[in-house]
């Protein structure tokens, strides 16, 4: 008997390993305009990613948060204040809309910013939502694939989220034990968030991402971000979880790596010409692991036909592997999303798993 699946049935199936009817094309739910052109889009079989519904929620309870909103040049701004046990913190944010915003100044600045940052982050505390993700499923109709997130790996969040690459490097260079403090506060943050993450009603959780070797290097990778997942993991397979991180930029060096890893899946994988490990090579690599592929970013301004024609060597490369995916993870063009995104479906569709 033929299989006819939903998308998000046909999401499910493929991280598991399971038959599917055909390959599963995804996109994050930020990545598209809702209406006609992307109902038909759905119609047609693809699956939105929806990953804004927390199934926690965070407060610092002897913390104070302030947020005021200003009108910048041509953006609005976020100026934060943190009031903490141990001093006052301060950031500005550009409004880029949702999930999207740019930080123009960081919550630590300098080496004063230590003892009420640790103190912030001691404070965090997690409790369950999982209503939240319930009421989205229903509302979906299996349309929609709600993935968990875990956020950074302790390391990738004080890098990306607290100081910014250039105020990281000196901090690492001059204060590596200080910033090695916030890592372990961080890390047993993140054992509790897991914890609340692996009663959750998903399948799937990303425990980190946008780690690339041009920032850290295999050896920073092997020692302070594998340990990490692999305590996730271990944590989230207990409760019957799939564990991902989301790998978009250059990620050959950590092949070795990830291989040894206990993850599940590599999410936003992103092939050539854009980054550096093919959907062929990948498989080679990492045998056991699901590969949810990100159509590669620089081909998006290209024409229809160089879209569709990257289209079929990806499924090529991926003819014969049941646990393959191809989304949509980085931007697109605003006055291409709707074309590109057709074009691929449309491959998609007439591929032959």
């Amino acid at each position: 008997m033929q299989l006819r699946l939903t998308p998000q049935e046909r999401v499910t199936r493929a991280l598991l390993g399971q038959e599917t009817d055909r390959i599963p094309f995804t996109s994050y739910e930020n990545k598209i305009e809702y209406g006609r052109a992307e109902r038909e889009l759905r119609n047609d079989g693809l699956c939105i990613v929806y990953r804004k519904t927390d199934f926690f929620k965070l407060f610092a309870p002897d913390c104070i948060r302030t947020v005021t909103f200003r009108e910048g040049s041509g953006q609005s701004e976020r100026h934060i204040r943190i009031e903490t046990p141990r001093g006052i913190l301060t950031g500005v944010e550009l409004d880029r809309g949702p999930n999207l915003p740019w930080r123009k100044k960081y919550l630590f600045s300098d080496e004063k910013d230590y003892e009420p940052l640790k103190a912030y982050l001691s404070d965090f505390q997690y409790s369950e939502n999982y209503d939240a993700i319930v009421q989205k499923e229903r509302i979906g109709g299996g349309d929609f694939f709600i993935r968990g997130k875990l956020g950074y790996s302790p390391l990738q969040d004080i890098m990306l989220t607290y100081m910014g690459l250039e105020r990281f490097s000196f901090e690492w260079a001059d204060h590596r034990e200080e910033v090695l403090d916030l890592y372990e506060i961080l890390w047993e943050r993140q054992r509790e968030q897991c914890r609340v993450a692996a009663s959750a009603p998903l399948l799937a959780i990303n425990i980190c991402g946008n780690v690339t070797a041009s920032v850290v290097s295999p050896s920073l990778f092997r020692q302070y971000h594998l340990p990490v997942y692999s305590e996730m993991c271990k944590i989230l397979h207990d409760g019957g979880k799939l564990a991902g991180v989301h790998f978009d930029g250059i990620t050959r060096p950590y092949a070795d790596l990830i291989r040894e890893s206990e993850l599940d899946y590599i999410e936003a994988l992103t092939p050539p010409p854009t980054c550096d490990v093919s959907v062929k090579e990948a498989r080679e690599l990492w045998p056991d692991k699901a590969l949810w592929v990100n159509f590669p970013s620089s081909v998006h301004v290209e024409s229809l036909e160089r879209i569709r024609e990257v289209t079929r060597i990806i499924l090529e490369e991926a003819r014969g592997h049941n646990r393959f995916l191809l989304g949509i993870t980085e931007d697109v063009p605003e006055d291409r999303w709707e074309v590109n995104l057709r074009a691929i479906l449309d491959e998609v569709n007439g591929c032959c798993r």
